[in-house]
């Protein structure tokens, strides 16, 4: 039987302690209709309405990175395209001589 010797406490796992609330429909339809701008914003689908007028920004940044993207890749290619062109070149004339 091992020992397991520790400078500091292991702590405790975390308990969920969910204490079930009454729930009254018939109360809630009733002040839903006393005063209906109370629920107004939770309709059905307006979760969805929401996250598609944030995406109509996107569009623009999403242009912006792929710009950004383009541009390093073609300025890595010519870098790139040098360097091998001195390389190739070097090998070349080791090969000829």
């Amino acid at each position: 039987m091992a020992f397991k010797i520790t400078f500091f406490k292991t702590p405790k796992h975390r308990v969920f302690n969910y204490n079930p609330i009454y729930w009254d429909p018939e109360k809630e339809e009733r002040e839903e209709r006393l005063n209906p701008q109370k629920k107004a914003g939770l309709k059905r689908g307006s979760f969805q309405k929401a996250l598609s007028s944030n995406r109509r920004y996107a569009p623009g940044k999403a242009n912006k990175i792929t710009r950004m993207v383009v541009i390093v890749a073609v300025a890595a290619l010519l870098i790139a395209l040098i360097y091998l062109t001195k390389f190739i070149e070097a090998v070349m004339t080791n090969v000829v001589q």
